[in-house]
């Protein structure tokens, strides 16, 4: 329904149920309804473990943001933190490297960076490999390797789905008699 695809192509394709099925045209919570139900039953207990807060109830934008942070392995960090503390220890100090980077933790704080260094990552005795650490000012906290350095060293690996097979429910005809007449529940009055 609403899938990230990356690049250019992300609006059009995230958009392109919603668009056939005219739901693009209707106010963003039932948006969000119309999206939650055509997740399925795991995806809605993924659902059900997120808060969300009083701004971002009913609206399409920050539900797919959330299912979008759940489905990005935690790898800790999307870049190599190193805490000062650490780098301080190090015997044979590498260069310290002034940076403009700014860097934002999961919860939205401002992270104070130091600097950048290089560090030489031994895997194995014949497998070492040149990495970017940011040096942040964070006492008391532990080095995290990033999602790109995670792969390219092989620690994880992410697998795409080359095909999937949709089944087809025609929600209008399995529940015709929701959808027809004037929406009148029997027994009640309006």
């Amino acid at each position: 329904m609403w899938q990230k695809t990356g690049g250019n192509g992300d609006n059009v394709r995230r958009n392109l149920y919603a668009k056939a099925s005219g739901a693009d045209e209707k106010d963003e919570g039932t948006q969000c309804a119309i999206f939650l139900h055509t997740i399925g039953e795991e995806a809605l207990e993924i659902y059900d473990t997120f808060t969300f807060t009083e701004t971002e109830q009913d609206k399409i934008q920050p539900l797919i943001q959330k299912f979008e942070s759940y489905c990005t392995p935690n790898t800790g960090a999307q870049c190599n933190v190193l805490p000062e503390d650490i780098f301080d220890g190090i015997k044979q100090k590498p260069q310290l490297i002034a940076t403009g980077t700014n860097l934002t933790a999961y919860g939205g704080a401002q992270v104070p960076v130091k600097g950048k260094c290089v560090l030489e990552i031994e895997q194995t005795a014949d497998r070492k490999t040149e990495v970017e650490f940011f040096v942040v000012k964070v006492p008391n906290a532990k080095a995290l390797i990033g999602l790109q350095t995670c792969q390219n060293l092989e620690l994880i690996s992410i697998n795409q789905i080359s095909e999937i097979q949709e089944k087809k429910v025609d929600i209008i005809e399995d529940y015709k008699d929701v959808f027809t007449g004037l929406g009148l529940v029997e027994g009640e009055e309006c």
